[in-house]
């Protein structure tokens, strides 16, 4: 595996297995994840963007270890670790971490803010003394803003507000130093007036610590202000992916098109044309054959619903999952 990437993905996929009635005998299965390949570079911010469904947060799960991997690899820092026995993957569980979506079920309401911070480091037993293991917490509390870290330390989670919530569900996250911090859909349970508080804060922390984010949201306008480069998704598999400017700019694939096109812009003389999809994304128990967009397609011909494209490396240094990129 190539050192300049942290974090891969080869092949990945996530089958959950659903019976078709009561007494039914035959299973079938909602492929979540369907042959998911990413790689991430160090220090960089890497966004996974898509419809809720695309299987953005089962990918995170999986990195995590909370999902097993149906088929496929997971790569972290030159180890393969999706076979890795569990207490073998311990000591890489400190070097990858997660941000979850909802802050307000994220955090123990019966713990309070210094001790769900120390968690983790009780967890893994990181220091020997509480002066120690104080002086972590304090220290992860201010590096995501709550300061002095003294007025929080003894508080509870429904004593903050939804923004504070979300810096200590971070904070928690940076406790142990991690090499890879995984933001789930960071800002979308905040009102607008912490949106931004949040996303500069991450932004600031991987200046200052180096660390290498996985960032999953839906809103590429987002994605295209915080990330480095990007992978859309559609249906459990990446169909375009390359630096996030360019595909956010210039997209190539139509359902990269199609999600950029109802992107709200802040010049209101500003004209684009909509695309806009029709009909529903298809059951994932029940893939389309071919290219799984066909259905949807506004450029789709005979052919797309007979072979299903593979990423391709384009001239521009993209890769797309397109015969003819929707040209």
């Amino acid at each position: 595996m190539s050192s300049e990437f942290i974090l891969e993905t080869h092949d990945l996929k996530k089958w959950f297995s659903v019976r078709s009635g009561f007494f039914s005998r035959t299973k079938k299965y909602v492929k979540a994840v369907d042959g998911m390949s990413i790689e991430v570079k160090r220090g960089e911010i890497f966004a996974v963007v898509g419809e809720s469904g695309c299987g953005k947060t089962t990918l995170a799960r999986m990195i995590l270890r909370l999902e097993e991997a149906t088929e496929g690899e997971i790569w972290f820092d030159g180890i393969e670790i999706s076979r890795m026995p569990q207490h073998e993957f311990r000591k890489y569980r400190t070097r990858i971490q997660m941000i979850f979506q909802d802050p307000y079920g994220a955090l123990n309401s019966n713990m309070r803010i210094g001790d769900i911070v120390a968690e983790p480091l009780r967890i893994h037993s990181v220091y020997a003394s509480v002066e120690e293991e104080i002086k972590k917490v304090k220290e992860s509390l201010e590096n995501v803003g709550m300061t002095p870290a003294d007025d929080f330390i003894n508080r509870y989670p429904h004593e903050l507000s939804g923004g504070q919530r979300q810096r200590v569900a971070i904070a928690a996250a940076l406790a142990l130093d991690p090499d890879v911090l995984i933001a789930d859909e960071p800002v979308s349970m905040l009102d607008v007036s912490m949106r931004g508080q949040i996303l500069k804060l991450l932004l600031d922390l991987r200046d200052k610590m180096g660390i290498t984010i996985l960032f999953i949201t839906h809103n590429l306008a987002v994605a295209k202000q915080m990330a480095d480069r990007i992978a859309v998704t559609y249906l459990g598999k990446v169909v375009e992916t390359g630096d996030a400017k360019q595909i956010i700019d210039e997209p190539n694939h139509p359902y990269t098109k199609a999600l950029v096109s109802v992107v709200p812009v802040p010049d209101p003389a500003a004209k684009r044309e909509k695309i806009l999809l029709t009909g529903e994304t298809p059951n994932p128990i029940k893939m389309p054959s071919g290219c799984r967009f066909h259905p949807r397609c506004p450029f789709a011909k005979a052919s797309c619903s007979e072979i299903e494209p593979e990423l391709q490396l384009q001239p521009d240094g993209r890769m797309v999952a397109c015969f003819d990129e929707g040209e």
